[in-house]
């Protein structure tokens, strides 16, 4: 005789079969003798590329006469700056603000203008600097990790981060009394430069001759630190 079982029975009993049945997350074996462990590579690295921010400021009664100034000052340095090879000039913020005297009375407007270049030809991005601190100022000065330097050196230390991983979880296994390890899962964290790569200190060998636009500005880079972490789980046998 066929018996006949309605669909809502024939749910119930694939769920009462799949509830009965062992899964990855109910086997204990899977959470036993596990270990989480990370690794650190580092290396240092010298940045490739200056970067230096120039700017025009201006002060007067009629707002549209001293920004129309700015613009002119603004294109003519981007001007000098493209003729240069290798270094890329754009730029950045522009500003216009009422000034006041201590009466709180408006008494006139402030317009500036900043410009940024960047190269790794540290001597050609001085010179230029230096030439074009006659019509403006230098507010800041430093350093930048390239992008495809910093992939290079990611790369390498990738590698060196999961030797150690692995030299790490083998250790760990045998000092815990376990002949070897399988990776449970792995994960790399984004290569990181530690600290500031700017140096301000820079700015403190500017001259009264640098100012004038009669020297180049000095430009010499100091190291920093490249750092990527693995971080994982293995199950120890």
């Amino acid at each position: 005789m066929k018996i006949r079982t309605s669909p809502f029975f024939a749910l119930c009993l694939a769920i009462a079969c799949l509830l009965s049945a062992p899964s990855k997350a109910q086997d204990k074996s899977s959470m036993q003798n596990v270990l989480n462990l990370s690794a650190t590579a580092s290396a240092p690295i010298t940045p490739d590329t200056a970067v230096i921010s120039l700017f025009a400021e201006r002060t007067g009664a009629d707002a549209a006469a001293i920004s129309s100034e700015i613009n002119t000052l603004m294109a003519d340095a981007l001007r000098e700056a493209k003729l240069v090879e290798g270094v890329q000039a754009a730029t950045g913020n522009f500003s216009t603000y009422q000034q006041y005297d201590n009466k709180g009375k408006q008494t006139g407007w402030v317009v500036r203008s900043d410009l940024i270049l960047k190269s790794k030809d540290f001597g050609s991005l001085g010179k230029l600097a230096g030439g074009l601190s006659k019509t403006l100022k230098i507010s800041s000065n430093g350093f930048e990790v390239s992008r495809e330097l910093k992939n290079r050196e990611e790369e390498k230390l990738m590698q060196q981060g999961l030797a150690l991983f692995q030299a790490k979880a083998k250790t760990a296994s045998k000092a815990l009394g376990f002949e070897s390890y399988s990776l449970r899962e792995v994960s790399l964290d984004q290569a990181s430069l530690e600290g500031n790569q700017s140096q301000p200190k820079m700015m403190m060998m500017r001259s009264a001759a640098m100012d004038s636009g009669q020297a180049d500005v000095p430009m010499q880079a100091g190291e920093t630190t490249l750092r990527l972490t693995v971080r994982g789980a293995v199950v120890m046998k």
